[in-house]
């Protein structure tokens, strides 16, 4: 299978998202199936890279919050919009970064199956009430939209589906995030 997963950040930025993406990719890439990683270039490092098996592809983009929040930058926007990829699934995670919203209207519009993974428990919670406000508007529309577009919606916890459910999702599933125990040797 030819899989392609999207997050706003990834290697060599590392949080939680990012290493369940990481981990997820690897694995799968272990089983023999095809993973690329779609990112956003935050760290200015190079733009391509083999790892673990992935490939991880990383456009150009505006940091717009830095380590927080940016957005495909205009030539990583036209590029998408003309990009006809060949994959079996895409496969976005958590529905308030846009580039997640234009990789869902990317598998619409050409018919690939999209399954989104949702981490989110709630909708943003900031300390600057604007930003909070603008947060919310964006799940009402874009949120929303992407969980709507998706083939399949699964969420990390059962907080996790509640909410995408609470955004639109038809039905929701959960499957939780995992350990791998052979890390600690005792």
């Amino acid at each position: 299978m030819k899989l392609l997963f999207v997050t706003t950040h990834f290697f060599p930025f590392s949080g939680g998202l990012e290493n369940y993406v990481y981990n997820m990719g690897k694995e799968l890439a272990k089983r023999g199936h095809e993973v690329h990683v779609m990112t956003l270039n935050t760290e200015d490092v190079a733009p391509q890279e083999e790892r673990d098996g992935m490939t991880i592809i990383r456009l150009g983009c505006y940091n717009l919050i830095k380590g927080v929040y940016a957005v495909p930058n205009k030539r990583a926007n036209k590029r998408l919009k003309e990009w006809k990829p060949k994959y079996d699934y895409i496969i976005t995670n958590t529905r308030f970064f846009w580039i997640n919203y234009v990789l869902a209207k990317v598998a619409k519009k050409n018919r690939i199956k999209h399954v989104h993974i949702e981490h989110g428990m709630s909708y943003v919670k900031h300390p600057n009430p604007l930003i909070q406000f603008c947060a919310w508007l964006y799940d009402q529309f874009y949120g929303r939209k992407t969980i709507k577009m998706a083939n399949v919606v699964i969420g990390i916890s059962e907080k996790c589906a509640k909410f995408a459910k609470k955004l639109g999702a038809k039905e929701t599933h959960t499957v939780y995030n995992s350990v791998d125990v052979g890390y600690w040797k005792e």
